[in-house]
């Protein structure tokens, strides 16, 4: 895993821990492939949580994607692929 990885998995992980008010037990069970959905969150919650990371990554994400479907893995993968791409925010 990429130092990049690593880096936006723990930001997500702060969003997510605050967002969704997991606990440190909750935090550290969140595997690569544990869905947002596990957490708790639902459709809402994943509209909230694309404005949250958008944000805190000034990234844009397609409105079509529901972040509470996704697993953890994708979540990394699509912010690092958002990050990556000429149509950045900034």
């Amino acid at each position: 895993m990429t130092t990049a990885a690593t880096t936006i998995e723990t930001q997500l992980k702060d969003i997510l821990a605050d967002h969704l008010v997991l606990g440190v037990g909750e935090l550290a069970s969140i595997t690569p492939d544990t869905k947002l959905a596990d957490l708790g969150a639902d459709s809402f919650d994943g509209i909230e949580l694309a404005l949250w990371i958008e944000d805190e990554f000034d990234i844009d994400i397609e409105a079509e994607v529901e972040l509470h479907d996704l697993t953890f893995s994708q979540i990394v993968n699509l912010v690092m692929k958002s990050a990556d791409s000429p149509n950045r925010k900034s």
